[in-house]
């Protein structure tokens, strides 16, 4: 056996082939494990579930069964693996089965693999060679073509050997798996052991797991912890990425799982009734299908019903791939990205398959969008999946813990794609406290040009006010808008010079107040009246009673001198001339000596107003900062003394 050079490499090889072609038999004559656990599989001389080998330290073999009305078990089993050994026996040649396995293992997105031809001791060498151009034949224009074809018998262990050697050279090429950074394992056992209770098997597909901890099984939601651990066999304090492991689980009776579960890292995953996918038809499906189709989805190591809603179009044709929603009859648990396969619900039949591109979709309609999105997360490049989530967000900042539970990635995978786009100018980011969230900048110049319409609309509209207050501003723009978008926004259209902030009130850089001639006429006569008034100016409603002039018009011109600065607002509807309200600070300064604190009712005494007047004067005054608040007093500060 070839010696790996990472203690840490695994690899998972999966069987598959034709009922009775031998693939156990190899297994057996590879391994010296008999695959065949189960006592009817014996009797009966086929596998009929899943059975397990161990090829050295580094590998395990699961080997699938052949028989048509098995195939669920089959995919169960090739849907963990590595790279495929394909047994054809050479006295049958290619049959249904052979093409049907090849066709999922291709679905399933495997890419590697190796075909034996079995029983050569029952054959001769012109057999045997139309038998190979036959299996050459079958492969062509797939994943295996190419690929190793090893002549051997497992019967009387001819070419055994030769097909030990290429498997361990396939060893030493596969590629490490991609780890998604979170414990994940699809069950595809669980048994009872007398004194250590429930036992569960799977292939690691991601992180890993150790004596002692904490996991959960989903859908069910039940919380287990680990009591013990085999790898291969063996016992170990930890299992790892592509190993086939067993864990002892304390929390949980064998009747409460069943094979489609998974064992998971607790709060990552949640479960899930739509999918939605890139579905492919095969090309020997042998009608096309509906929209609505009701077929046999086979994830992981389950087997589910559901609903093929298609996004574009009303019939799927063979050979044809669609965007599809998967509507399913009871909760799954899935990642971002994994194989599928469909079988017709009747006949059982494989009839096409594709890939998770959307763990948590809402219910969409067809032809009504989404597809743009979902052409993104089929692209199989991670930044362009990562780009598109946060714009599909719209206006709601995302987080990366958010996006990391949406691709079923890490963090720690999702963050160096993050930086990347906030560098590329794809994306922006912002903080709240010590949370980093983020906005795509095409969304952020779509409000930033709403932003200034809606200013431009509204200066249009009330020329005489100075500009909009901030929260309206806001609620114009989008009642979901929080706060550190809308800052973001602002912030934005600011830094261009084209927006100003003025307290309370935002304003396009390019507007000023301005007023009619018939309002220029008012403005003189309402000043010369507010100035008799001392400091007690007259409420709107009482000025446009002595002018003899609607009400409205005398608020449109007070507010728009407020605006300007000539008027000083000491409610919604009285107003003082600002250099009476110079005059009080002076006064306030004399009184004061610029250090005493001093009540309400000494500043009202001094001014020969009332208490309504004297309170919205300083109320004014505590905003600039010309006075602030002792307990009960007040006290000048540093702005009234220069």
């Amino acid at each position: 056996m070839t010696t790996m050079s990472e203690a840490s490499r695994h690899v998972i090889i999966g069987t598959a082939g034709h009922v009775d072609h031998g693939k156990s038999a190899i297994v057996k004559a590879l391994t010296g494990t008999d695959p065949d656990r189960l006592k009817e599989e014996k009797e009966r001389g086929l596998t009929i579930d899943l059975g397990f080998a161990f090829l050295g330290d580094h590998a395990a073999i699961i080997d699938v069964p052949g028989h048509e009305r098995f195939i669920k078990n089959m995919v169960a089993g090739v849907s963990t693996i590595d790279f495929v050994l394909l047994v054809v026996a050479a006295d049958d040649g290619v049959m249904p089965q052979t093409r049907e396995h090849l066709e999922i293992l291709d679905l399933l997105r495997v890419r590697k693999g190796i075909i034996a031809i079995n029983k050569i001791d029952l054959v001769d060498k012109d057999w045997l060679a139309l038998v190979r151009e036959d299996v050459e034949s079958l492969v062509r224009g797939t994943f295996l073509e190419g690929a190793p074809v090893v002549e051997v018998s497992a019967q009387t262990g001819e070419g055994i050997e030769e097909l030990r050697r290429v498997i361990d050279e396939h060893i030493a090429q596969v590629p490490p798996r991609q780890d998604r950074g979170f414990f994940f394992l699809p069950i595809d056992r669980a048994f009872v052991i007398r004194g250590f209770g429930t036992v569960v098997t799977g292939s690691v597909l991601s992180g890993s797991a150790a004596v002692g901890d904490r996991l959960e099984i989903l859908p069910s939601g039940i919380d287990v912890r680990v009591r013990g651990l085999q790898r291969h066999g063996k016992p170990v304090e930890r299992v790892n990425i592509a190993e086939r492991a067993a864990l002892n689980l304390m929390g949980v009776e064998k009747e409460q799982i069943q094979r489609g579960d998974v064992l998971v890292q607790e709060g990552i995953y949640r479960p899930t009734r739509y999918l939605d996918v890139k579905l492919r038809l095969l090309k020997s499906a042998s009608r096309p299908l509906k929209h609505l189709a009701r077929v046999r989805l086979h994830l992981g190591t389950g087997e589910y019903l559901c609903r093929v809603a298609l996004l574009d179009r009303e019939l799927l044709q063979p050979g044809e791939e669609s965007f599809a929603q998967l509507r399913l009859e009871e909760d799954v648990v899935a990642n971002w990205g994994a194989p599928f396969v469909i079988r017709s619900y009747s006949p059982l039949v494989t009839i096409g398959g594709g890939v998770i591109l959307d763990l948590y979709p809402p219910r969409r309609r067809r032809r009504k969008g989404g597809l743009a999105f979902l052409e993104e997360q089929a692209s199989e490049d991670l930044n362009r999946a990562v780009q598109s989530r946060i714009q599909s967000a719209d206006v709601r900042a995302v987080s990366i813990g958010e996006l990391s539970q949406q691709l079923t990635l890490s963090p720690a995978t999702i963050e160096p794609v993050v930086r990347q786009l906030v560098t590329e100018g794809r994306i922006v980011e912002l903080t709240r406290g010590n949370q980093k969230l983020y906005l795509h900048s095409s969304v952020l110049e779509r409000l930033e040009h709403e932003l200034k319409e809606i200013l431009k609309a509204y200066h249009q509209d009330k020329p005489t006010q100075k500009g909009m207050n901030r929260s309206a501003l806001q609620e114009k723009l989008g009642r979901e808008l929080d706060n550190l978008v809308f800052d973001a926004v602002l912030s934005r259209a600011k830094a261009s010079g084209e927006v100003v902030e003025e307290g309370p009130v935002v304003r396009l850089a390019s507007h000023s107040v301005t007023l009619s001639e018939e309002q220029e006429r008012l403005r003189e006569v309402v000043l010369r009246e507010l100035q008799k008034a001392g400091f007690s100016p007259p409420a709107s409603s009482d000025l446009a009673k002595t002018l003899r002039v609607p009400a409205q018009e005398v608020l449109t011109v007070l507010q728009a001198l407020a605006a300007v600065g000539e008027l000083v607002p000491l409610g919604d509807d009285v107003f003082l001339p600002a250099e009476k309200a110079e005059e009080a600070k002076r006064k306030l300064v004399e009184l004061t000596g610029g250090e005493r604190e001093f009540s309400v009712s000494e500043f009202r005494e001094m001014l020969g107003t009332t208490r309504r007047y004297a309170l919205g004067l300083l109320t004014y005054f505590d905003q600039l900062g010309v006075t602030h608040r002792v307990g009960d007093m007040r006290k000048l500060g540093e702005s009234a003394k220069t």
